[in-house]
């Protein structure tokens, strides 16, 4: 029987045929982001496709990257965020020129966001289908208002 594997950007699942799964931790090595969260398949199959709904945002369909296929990532990452870490990302935001009264409401500004609380780089973002990038916004502006 052969196993199924699962990537979602931080975490790889697999399982054996009858779903029994496990998780392998997949941030890179020295990452201290905070994005270490671990499901095993079941749960990440059972990941809501509502964006309001827990800190997984599934993908319209898996993704591409460098060679690794990822069907959403687990933005659970966000709650390890500083106060130095937001300064951080407004100093970036700004460097972009964009001047905007609620920046937290920019695609510029989640894919920083998203950016440092992930440890993914910055292009992993800017090839996103655009529909993906929204649910990542949208999970940002929860996660800061919610």
């Amino acid at each position: 029987m052969e196993d199924i594997i699962v990537k979602d950007g931080m975490n790889i699942y697999t399982a054996d045929a009858e779903g029994r799964g496990t998780s392998t931790d997949a941030a890179p090595a020295g990452d201290s982001s905070g994005c270490h969260g671990r499901m095993n398949l079941s749960e990440a199959q059972e990941a809501p496709d509502d964006d309001d709904a827990g800190t997984y945002v599934k993908f319209c369909r898996p993704y591409v990257f460098e060679g690794e296929t990822f069907d959403g990532i687990d933005a659970s990452c966000l709650d390890g965020l500083s106060t130095r870490d937001m300064m951080e990302i407004e100093k970036r935001f700004y460097k972009l020129g964009i001047t905007t009264v609620n920046p937290e409401n920019t695609l510029a500004y989640a894919k920083t966001v998203m950016q440092k609380a992930s440890g993914l780089p910055i292009e992993f973002f800017e090839d996103l289908p655009a529909k993906d990038m929204m649910k990542i916004k949208r999970k940002i502006v929860n996660f800061f208002y919610g």
